[in-house]
């Protein structure tokens, strides 16, 4: 019962504390421990009047029985329901709006409230990011629900018009009516130093800087022990006591903007619309100011016209209100008043940051603009900049970005210091990717696409040339298939003239195009590569030739493709190049098994095993192995070839070939008939091609479960993952695996009787011969013919 009470009194819960008090004083009458318990408890769910009988009733029975008083903490509970006047008293304003959403940042802000270590918290955001709507939210929550959290209320403070230590006394003074022609820090501190109550001050940013302001609360908190303070402001002020609540965008943000919007109209949206106001409130990035503001146009606009407006400029977020304060009157306002309250070098560094995509490092800001940490951590306390602990990365609300690129002066310069670096990242990062397969660039991929832009745009031939591989191999990691493609086109608007460049810019192309299933533009592109590669540039022509050959097979042409990966296998022998040398020869090995001289690739497979090579590259050769063994039926041996390619992985920390390989340790067990291990290991792999966005990864993931299911005979849950895939290969226009995708739905389809399934057979033999590829048909065909024999 003790362990009960006091726990329940301490989170707040005074109905369950006092009901367990009262019992544990029904056992033990004279435990002080308990009777303070109880006393608190009715106390702080109002019950004033109770509260002192009982305590005179307690303090006659130790006096009758044991001839003592009660304790001076127990007495201290008499005391203070002797001056409580009314519980819940406050001097909140009514609310202009109706609150919405936050629901998790009130419930976090109330339990930090509900520790006794958190004196002084603040709100920290930046402008029109709700902090004051938050903070009376919190207070009428209080009042509302939980009044016996603060005795003696909630107090709130505007202090916009602040600006001083002295005002700022005067301003809390006049709070609680308090006059006298002594000092009123004196009368403040004595009219607070008994009383329990939270004092929400609003606004307190332009005082930060005043160190005598920050002082007063200081010495209010050591005055007035029982006081809580609660702060919004744009900058933290770095008290010993302050506990820092970071306000970020809304998650709630659409339905702020459906509750403002019918304020001015009421209608409701179809889906369409719905999604429009999702993509309104994805531009805005959940900031509740930018929202109503945009919310407020919905009479004399369409939301598609709203989307298109704030997207041109953000000066179209204003209102026409006229009883707004001028803080809220538009967010420019609100950027403003922060932008002015910088010096004249923390202007600078905050301009030169709109400079960035999608956040940035340190070390970035370092590079490219001269920013160092100590200005980062300021912008980052004036809540200009958010800083993300576990990527160690600073981002800049998008809003805020614009508004910082107006005030570079001289973009030119830094436009070209963050070309330059990005995309000598993007080098730096593939080799390391290369070598060990661990990934860091994504965080960076908007800043690497300025970077390309920056480069064509300045006809940067040099930086173009030596890049265009690595931007390629990494969109094929990230699925930006088609992406990749259109940034390469891009790039080849110039330089016409430079052969190498626009030989590898097609190389890379073609082999992007290979992978989304257009082997016959894949084909052109190569084949136009090496029309143009002067014969000096003996890596691109081998490069070239490689993938050549791999689309040779698609094309139904083995012969060529025998040649051509010969051809690149020769030219990487001659550079002396053993890492590409044995990646050729594992696709020679592809090639030469997939035709009728499967004699000669396991003597390929071998030699490319045999060869040093990046251990990135090993792991994909030991996957070659497995495929061999797939192709020979030896599953389960397919499936020791796979986990050693996932062990390899592992040891290097690539997370993309390690899924890769587990995905093909589900297909193996798919092979196999085995439902439940496909299951797991295509259930760890898909995790994380869903949380990477790799599509095709997804796609390959589902194949593999796939298998499993219909070799058991499970056609519903087979179709069901046949047609996703198909779906995914659909949109990713991946022509190959679009017919081979569907061969497999038709042939659940037929198993399962369902009605259409002719019109749906003839369709996906249209796509099979549509395809041209006669590996495809070998397969396919078969397949369509068990299913019109199912069909009878």
């Amino acid at each position: 019962l003790q362990r009960l009470a006091n726990s329940y009194l301490q989170i707040g819960n005074y109905q369950l504390s006092e009901r367990f008090a009262a019992r544990w004083v029904a056992l033990d009458a004279y435990s002080e421990d308990a009777m303070r318990n109880l006393l608190w408890s009715q106390l702080r769910l109002g019950r004033r009047n109770e509260v002192l009988q009982r305590y005179t009733a307690f303090a006659q029975l130790l006096s009758d029985e044991l001839g003592i008083d009660p304790a001076s903490t127990t007495q201290a509970v008499a005391e203070r329901a002797r001056h409580m006047t009314q519980l819940g008293a406050h001097n909140l304003p009514p609310a202009r709006t109706p609150f919405v959403g936050r629901s998790a940042e009130l419930e976090r802000l109330l339990a930090r409230l509900n520790q006794p270590e958190a004196r002084l918290t603040t709100v920290l955001g930046m402008g029109g990011m709700g902090k004051t709507r938050l903070a009376h939210a919190l207070g009428q929550r209080i009042i509302e629900q939980q009044r016996g959290l603060f005795l003696d209320g909630v107090w709130f403070v505007e202090l916009v018009t602040v600006t001083s230590a002295e005002s700022l006394l005067l301003a809390i003074a006049n709070t609680f009516d308090l006059s006298s022609k002594k000092s009123v820090e004196k009368v403040l501190h004595a009219y607070l130093r008994e009383r329990e109550l939270l004092l929400i001050l609003d606004n307190f940013e332009q005082l930060v800087a005043d160190e005598k302001a920050v002082a007063v609360l200081a010495d209010l908190l050591k005055a007035a022990p029982q006081i809580k303070l609660l702060l919004t402001s744009r900058e933290r002020l770095y008290l010993y006591e302050e506990v820092v609540f970071d306000l970020a965008g809304m998650t709630e943000a659409v339905e702020l903007f459906t509750t403002h919007a019918q304020r001015q109209r009421n209608t409701l949206w179809d889906a369409t619309e719905m999604a429009q106001v999702a993509q309104i409130c994805h531009l805005l990035q959940g900031v509740p100011l930018a929202i109503e503001l945009a919310a407020s146009w919905v009479r004399e606009r369409s939301l598609a016209e709203i989307a298109a407006s704030i997207t041109q400029s953000f000066d179209f977020l204003a209102t026409r209100y006229r009883n707004v304060p001028d803080r809220h009157r538009s967010v420019r306002a609100a950027f403003q008043s922060a932008w002015e309250r910088l010096d004249a070098s923390t202007q600078a560094h905050f301009a030169a940051l709109s400079i960035f995509r999608g956040g940035f490092s340190a070390e970035a800001a370092q590079a490219v603009a001269a920013i160092p940490p100590d200005s980062l951590r300021q912008l980052t306390d004036l809540s200009l900049l958010a800083y993300q602990p576990e990527s160690g990365r600073y981002t800049l609300h998008e809003l805020l970005r614009e508004f910082s690129a107006e005030q570079l002066t001289h973009p030119a310069p830094l436009r070209q210091q963050h070309g330059l670096y990005y995309l000598a990242e993007l080098r730096t990062h593939e080799l390391h990717h290369l070598k060990t397969g661990e990934d860091r660039l994504y965080p960076d991929i908007d800043n690497v696409r300025v970077a390309w832009q920056w480069a064509i745009e300045q006809q940067a031939i040099v930086q173009l040339k030596i890049s265009v591989v690595s931007l390629a191999r990494y969109w094929h990691a990230y699925s930006f298939l088609h992406e990749g493609v259109q940034l390469i086109d891009a790039a080849l608007t110039i330089g016409q003239t430079d052969a190498i460049w626009v030989g590898r810019a097609k190389t890379e192309k073609g082999l992007l195009w290979r992978v989304i299933g257009e082997n016959k533009k894949a084909v052109l592109d190569f084949e136009a590569a090496l029309a143009i590669l002067p014969e000096h540039a003996v890596a691109d022509i081998a490069r070239a030739n490689m993938w050549l050959g791999m689309c040779y097979v698609w094309t139904s042409l083995p012969r060529k493709a025998q040649q051509t990966i010969d051809l690149a296998i020769s030219l990487y022998k001659q550079l002396q190049d053993e890492a590409r040398t044995a990646i050729a020869l594992g696709q020679a090995y592809s090639i030469y098994a997939s035709t009728d001289s499967r004699k000669d690739s396991g003597q390929l497979l071998e030699a490319a095993l045999a060869l040093k090579t990046f251990p990135r590259f090993r792991t994909e050769i030991v996957k070659f192995s497995g495929f061999q063994a797939i192709g020979q039926g030896q599953y389960q041996q397919a499936i020791v070839h796979f986990k050693q390619a996932r062990e390899l992985s592992e040891q290097l920390g690539d997370r993309a070939s390690r899924a890769s390989a587990t995905v093909n340790i589900a297909l193996a067990y798919g092979y196999l008939a085995d439902l439940p291990r496909a299951e797991q290991y295509g259930a760890e792999a898909l995790q994380y091609f869903r949380i990477s966005g790799q599509r095709l990864g997804i796609a390959s993931g589902q194949l593999a479960i796939a298998a499993a299911a219909f070799r058991i005979g499970d056609y519903q849950k087979a179709l069901a993952l046949y047609e996703d895939t198909h779906t995914i290969y659909i949109e990713t226009n991946n022509i190959h695996m679009i017919s081979y995708s569907q061969a497999y739905v038709v042939q659940c389809q037929a198993y399962l009787q369902i009605p259409q399934t002719r019109a749906r057979l003839a369709e996906a033999a249209r796509e099979v011969v549509t395809a041209g590829n006669e590996f495809i048909m070998a397969s396919m065909l078969p397949l369509l013919a068990d299913a019109l024999a199912l069909l009878g």
